[in-house]
C-alpha cells in the first residue's frame, strides 16, 4: 500500500483533517448549489424590474375561469329567468 503520509502525521490526526476536509468540501458543494438558484431567482427580478410600469399592471395571459363568488350570484343558464310567478299547486 501506497504511504500517502508526508507530513508524518499519526493517524488519529489524519483522520480528523480528512473529515474535516470532506464536511468543507460539502459545504462548499452546498453554497454553490445555494447561490445558484439565489442568482437564478436574482436575475427573474432583476427582469421584472427591467419591465415597464404598463407590462406589470397587464391581464394575466392565463385564461382562467372566474373565481367562485361571482359565479354563485349569477343565476344558473339552464333556469329562465323571468318575473312572473308560478302558482305552487296544493
Amino acid at each position: 500500500m501506497k504511504n500517502d503520509n508526508i507530513l508524518d502525521v499519526n493517524t488519529k490526526s489524519r483522520l480528523s483533517a480528512d473529515v474535516t476536509f470532506l464536511m468543507l468540501k460539502g459545504a462548499g458543494y452546498a453554497a454553490i448549489v445555494v447561490l445558484g438558484i439565489w442568482f437564478f431567482i436574482a436575475a427573474f427580478a432583476a427582469v421584472g424590474r427591467a419591465l415597464p410600469e404598463e407590462a406589470r399592471m397587464a391581464p394575466d395571459p392565463i385564461n382562467r375561469p372566474a373565481p367562485a363568488v361571482e359565479a354563485v350570484a349569477e343565476p344558473m343558464p339552464d333556469e329562465p329567468v323571468t318575473d312572473e310567478v308560478v302558482p305552487v299547486a296544493d
